[in-house]
């Protein structure tokens, strides 16, 4: 039982289940760290091979930096047309629609 509770197994299965609720090819997930930088990004649907010759990690710039930004919902139907877009880095597959949400959370004590 405690693997099925393990964080990133957990994100995993957040991630895809994302994926296929919305008929998606591709699916990530990021996760910030303190300073507000993307410290985990998690993908779906991109075999290792893909991954590994993607020519840099997310660094929060673009789409994604806007998300950082204004956490709220978003649907593009093209990605490269929203005045926020940055291009994907060499290697990453091409994508032309996104739908984006967000999801934050807080410890108080």
């Amino acid at each position: 039982m405690g693997s099925d509770l393990d964080l990133d197994v957990v994100l995993r299965r957040i991630t895809e289940s994302a994926v296929t609720l919305v008929d998606a090819q591709y699916g990530a997930l990021g996760v910030l760290g303190e300073e507000g930088k993307i410290r985990q990004f998690i993908t779906v649907g991109m075999d290792e091979d893909t991954v590994r010759g993607i020519s840099h990690y997310p660094e929060g710039q673009g789409i994604l930096g806007l998300l950082i930004r204004k956490p709220e919902p978003l649907r593009l139907a093209e990605l490269g047309r929203h005045p926020d877009s940055v291009g994907f880095p060499e290697g990453h597959p091409p994508m032309t629609t996104c739908a984006c949400a967000t999801r934050s959370s807080a410890t108080c004590t």
